[in-house]
């Protein structure tokens, strides 16, 4: 993975106002400033389901379920695109 491709996403991501992005067994967590319902329901029907809100935790965040074999940097490069607006 390359450094220019882990800046340009952390960049994507500052700008979509995510905070965070974590890593477990099987999933990413991606932790908002804001949660932009409007965003993340177009980014859940891009996604197919892939995607889901938790909003009920102390820290509400966004989960993306990994498929078996698939490269995290790849999900997240997936998701981040999902969240962005077409003119953005």
């Amino acid at each position: 993975m390359g450094l220019i491709k882990v800046v340009t996403l952390r960049n994507m991501a500052s700008a979509l106002g995510i905070t965070e992005i974590r890593q477990n067994d099987s999933a990413l967590l991606f932790f908002p400033k804001e949660l932009d319902l409007e965003r993340i329901s177009m980014a859940t029907q891009k996604l197919q389901g892939r995607l889901t809100v938790d909003l009920m935790s102390k820290r509400p965040h966004l989960t993306a379920a990994l498929k078996t074999g698939e490269r995290p940097i790849e999900l997240m490069k997936t998701v981040l695109e999902a969240l962005r607006y077409e003119n953005e």
